[in-house]
């Protein structure tokens, strides 16, 4: 787990850091030990619960922001992304057409 972040540290510049959030005790552990197998523990902090719940309490601004959750979730985290991303930054998503995966959803126009 956090190999997306594990790959963004490639990129960062030496006083760079990530923020990956992680629901799960277990996936949050293993991504732990995967940033410390890399040698990139110092750049990459796992904050531990629900995206709903951490992504207020953050300071931002963040210059990227790549989101990974549950595609039902992403409408809910949606404003919230932009209140952290800085004027410029840019915002990432995996699943962007998500009628592939869930025909119940009718995909971006939810979203925007």
């Amino acid at each position: 787990m956090g190999y997306s972040a594990l790959w963004y540290t490639d990129a960062l510049p030496e006083d760079g850091v990530i923020e990956t959030v992680e629901r799960d005790e277990i996936r949050a552990n293993l991504a732990e030990d995967n940033f410390l197998n890399a040698g990139r523990s110092g750049q990459v902090g796992v904050l531990r619960g629900e995206a709903m719940t951490i992504l207020p309490e953050l300071d931002g601004p963040y210059d990227l922001i790549s989101v990974d959750t549950d595609w039902s979730e992403f409408p809910l985290l949606f404003n919230e992304i932009l209140c952290l991303v800085r004027v410029g930054g840019i915002i990432t998503s995996s699943n962007l057409f998500p009628r592939t995966f869930d025909v119940n959803l009718g995909g971006i126009s939810e979203v925007a």
